[in-house]
Parts: C-alpha cells; sequence; structure tokens
C-alpha cells in the first residue's frame, strides 16, 4: 500500500500532522533548491530560498521522528559541501548543514546518514537546460554522471553496511581531476583523490 501526501517540508507543523499517523520505520529526506548564485549577490530571501527546503525540512523530519526509533534516516546532501561551490553557496550550506545533522544524530545513538551525491543523468534537474550546462562544467573537471539504477545500487549498498554518517557517491575521473590546479588547490578530498590516483 502506497499512499501519497503533499506536505510543505518546510513547514515544521505540516511535517508533524503528516507523520503522526503511520508508523515509520525510515525516512530518506531528498528535497532541495538549487539556485546559482553569486554569494556577494545573496540577500537574506534569496539564501532562505536555497536553504528552506534542505534545512528546514530536515529539522522538521528530525524534530517529528524524534520518538521513533527509525531504521535510517537517509539525508540526500551534495559534493558541494566538500568542494569549492563555484556560485552555489546556499547549495553548499545547506549540504553541509545536512551532513552535520547526520553525525548529530548518530553520536546521539539516533540513525543517521549523509550521503554527498554527485552528479546523476535522467530526469529532473539532470535533464533542464540549466542541469546540462552544470553538468558539462563538472565534466570538465572529472566528474562524472551517475545513471539512476547506479545511483539506487550505491544508495542500497550504503543502507545495507556500516559506514560512518556521512559518505560522498560521487563517480571521478581522478586523472583530469587532479589536473584541474585551481579546483585541486581549493578542495582538500580532491587534492588526497588526485595524490592517490595512479600515474598515466
Amino acid at each position: 500500500q502506497v499512499e501519497y501526501l503533499q506536505v510543505d517540508i518546510g513547514d515544521e507543523a505540516q511535517v508533524a500532522a503528516a507523520l503522526n499517523g503511520p508508523d515509520i520505520r525510515g525516512i530518506v529526506h531528498a528535497a532541495g533548491e538549487f539556485h546559482d548564485e553569486a554569494i556577494l549577490r545573496l540577500d537574506p530571501a534569496r539564501l532562505w530560498q536555497g536553504l528552506r527546503a534542505p534545512v528546514a525540512g530536515a529539522w522538521a523530519l528530525h524534530r517529528a521522528a524524534a520518538k521513533s526509533s527509525l531504521d535510517f534516516f537517509v539525508l540526500c546532501s551534495s559534493f558541494s559541501a566538500l568542494m569549492p561551490p563555484h556560485g552555489q553557496a546556499a547549495y553548499a550550506a545547506a549540504a553541509a548543514y545536512l551532513d552535520g545533522l547526520a553525525h548529530w544524530r548518530r553520536a546521539n545513538g539516533m540513525a543517521g546518514l549523509s550521503l554527498n551525491w554527485g552528479a546523476w543523468s535522467g530526469g529532473g534537474f539532470a535533464a533542464s537546460e540549466t542541469g546540462h550546462q552544470a553538468h558539462a562544467r563538472l565534466e570538465a573537471m572529472g566528474l562524472i554522471r551517475m545513471t539512476p539504477e547506479q545511483g539506487i545500487i550505491a544508495l542500497d549498498a550504503a543502507m545495507r553496511a556500516n559506514v560512518p554518517p556521512q559518505l560522498a557517491v560521487m563517480p571521478m575521473d581522478l586523472g583530469r581531476a587532479a589536473d584541474i590546479e585551481l579546483l585541486a588547490g581549493g578542495s582538500g578530498l580532491l587534492a588526497d583523490l588526485g595524490a592517490a590516483a595512479p600515474a598515466a
């Protein structure tokens, strides 16, 4: 039996009401807002527009399920929390919040897993013109898009395994990434991965 509910994920009262009835065994939070905007042009309204669904939504779900013994609480974060975001300050900040919430929940004996996803192909944002342009830039930097099938396999493996509260899932061409001096210089993660890449 599948039940669909239309809920404003950023409204804590609506989320609490939606989770009040059924016996919830697990949560996957995959809401997000993508806005390409230079950080100097962000005002509070635009910043909150990028933070509301992921940040307020994750907190609302955490609060609503605080008394439930969940089998899983999965937060769909982004690789942007680990690398220079290039015009995605709000998106990166939201992703970093999700990572922190997963760590906090796990440290307090609750289920928590934040996945720093790389780029996906297929529908949604990936199928839009903006998505095509963004992903072309990423591929030039060595970040390879995964298919929905690959993503689901990775999600299943992460949920079944005993993994840390935060896990990056992003196919990469390490040789190409290591060649991008600006990117590698601004990202400790990429610098480490580039150093570990086999010589060509």
